[in-house]
């Protein structure tokens, strides 16, 4: 059983082991798994999307990821990425290339898409919240907060 730094258990059901995989990031957010079972996630300060896969091997899956938090891969194995550092909604294949779909200018029109999902009819759905972010170049307060629809490429 882990740790945590006061020495106590972790806070986990009875008779559960988890096992720490993989270390040394600055801020982890974003799991999702595509249809083989490997697991991709954001370093979000390092502006990484990372892949832990079905072997047990890390590696760099994008090295410029646009800050991206939330991920989520779609049906069509889409990697779907909330690029925050231009308030962008992203979509990659899982060769590594994308495609800007929201916010294609870099304008500050949404808060910060942090987390994404898609249904299975493709609708797809995400949250923009807004906390001021330091390596913002200026302030970010265009739109509510609120849960947002991507319907026929627009946010409604």
């Amino acid at each position: 059983m882990l740790a945590c730094a006061s020495n106590k258990e972790l806070p986990v059901a009875k008779d559960t082991t988890i096992k720490k995989v993989a270390d040394g990031f600055a801020f982890t957010e974003g799991p999702t798994a595509d249809a083989n079972g490997n697991v991709y996630f954001t370093d979000q300060p390092n502006n990484k999307i990372l892949k832990y896969d079905v072997n047990g091997q890390l590696t760099t899956f994008s090295d410029s990821a646009g800050r991206s938090n939330g991920l989520y891969i779609d049906q069509a194995q889409n990697l779907w990425a909330c690029a925050d550092g231009q308030n962008q909604l992203w979509k990659f294949d899982l060769s590594g290339n994308h495609d800007v779909i929201l916010n294609q200018s870099g304008e500050a029109k949404f808060n910060g898409p942090n987390d994404v999902w898609v249904h299975e009819n493709g609708l797809l759905y995400f949250t923009d919240p807004l906390y001021q972010r330091f390596y913002w170049e200026n302030k970010h307060d265009t739109l509510p907060q609120a849960l947002y629809k991507l319907q026929d490429g627009q946010a409604v």
